[in-house]
Formats: structure tokens, C-alpha cells, sequence
């Protein structure tokens, strides 16, 4: 009988073709599907971008993106009917929803305490796709 445990395993990615590793695939849960994928998307030696597969179909449920190079990941965009369009966008405080599903922005939470919902997109044509 072996002491052996299952670990996450990584397989490092070359996303641009140049010689240099700048992602990962990961199997987050150790069960031998790809669930993730670690970037780094600006080749400054920092993972900046997670797209995940939370229920492990192929399809990606969700990103989230440190688009200022601050460590901190702050705009995640969510795709829970997996049709390829984010219905939930939050960027640092703010969460666009699109309730309707056209790839706009139809309601807006203008912070993280919920303390202000603006219907009706206040950006014409925000687009969340």
C-alpha cells in the first residue's frame, strides 16, 4: 500500500510561441482534468490572468485579471450559462450584471457594499462580452 497523495499538477504553456513560458495549465483539484489556466499576459514575470472551468466541462465559467500589475486580481468576469458571454463583470468595487443576456450591461452595483444599483445601463452599449 502506497503513501503516495495526489497532487495539482501544472503543465507549463508557451500562449505566444516565443521560447519562453507564460502560462500554466493547472488541475487545481488533483483529479487529472485541466481546470485552469494561469497567465502571464504582459511577460513581466507575474501571473495576471485565471480563466477557470469550474465544473470541468472544456468550457471557461469565469476570468479574473490584475489589470494594473498590482498583484491583486480586480476585474472578474463571470459566464454562468457558458455561452461565451459574461453575464456578471465586477471591476475593483463595481459589478456590471446582464440580465437579459444581450452582452450588455442592464444593471450596475456601483460598489462592494451594495449600497447604490443603478438600472439601465449608465454607459450606453456597454458591451460585457
Amino acid at each position: 500500500m502506497s503513501d503516495a497523495t495526489t497532487t495539482n499538477q501544472a503543465e507549463p504553456v508557451d500562449l505566444d510561441g516565443d521560447g519562453v513560458i507564460d502560462a500554466a495549465y493547472v488541475d487545481t483539484d488533483g483529479n487529472g482534468v485541466v481546470d485552469a489556466l494561469a497567465a502571464d499576459t504582459n511577460a513581466d514575470g507575474v501571473i495576471d490572468t485565471v480563466a477557470v472551468d469550474l465544473d470541468e466541462n472544456g468550457v471557461i465559467d469565469g476570468v479574473a485579471v490584475d489589470a494594473d500589475g498590482d498583484g491583486e486580481l480586480e476585474t472578474v468576469g463571470v459566464d454562468a450559462d457558458e455561452d461565451g458571454k459574461f453575464e456578471t463583470v465586477a471591476v475593483g468595487e463595481d459589478v456590471a450584471i446582464d440580465t437579459d443576456d444581450d452582452g450588455e450591461a442592464d444593471t450596475w452595483v456601483q460598489d462592494a457594499e451594495l449600497d447604490s444599483t443603478v438600472t439601465d445601463d449608465p454607459i450606453d452599449g456597454a458591451d460585457l462580452v
